[in-house]
């Protein structure tokens, strides 16, 4: 049973250890969206967003996988049990168009508790 009671977003900053340069311009820090996710059982999981400060290489970015994930897909979890984790997947992904990278920080806790039930994670995604 996959139970989600609680979702924390936080976003840090780290320094780059040598500047980052593209097409866009130069990176020094980057912006990283962590995701907490605590189920009923007290159990916690991290996952990280792929989104950066500008949709240079995905089409997200933090302010985007942030508001995903607190108006859209957090409420998809929160207060709902899941019977089976191949569950998840599904939820979060009912009627978007197109790919939702916000998604990813959140299966990424799904998958920690998918390796204590001995489900393969190929499944949960079918």
């Amino acid at each position: 049973m996959l139970d989600v009671v609680e979702i924390v977003l936080r976003e840090i900053r780290l320094p780059l250890v040598e500047p980052f340069q593209n097409a866009s311009g130069t990176v020094t820090d980057r912006r990283i969206l962590l995701v907490q996710l605590i189920d009923k059982d007290g159990r916690a999981a991290w996952g990280e967003c792929v989104g950066g400060d500008s949709p240079n290489y995905t089409p997200e970015t933090i302010g985007t996988c942030w508001l995903m994930i607190r108006d859209y897909l957090a409420p998809r979890l929160l207060g709902r049990a899941f019977a089976d984790p191949r569950e998840v997947y599904p939820a979060l992904d009912e009627g978007f168009l197109g790919i939702v990278f916000s998604i990813h920080p959140l299966l990424d806790f799904v998958r920690l508790i998918v390796r204590s039930n001995q489900v393969p994670v190929c499944e949960m995604v079918k």
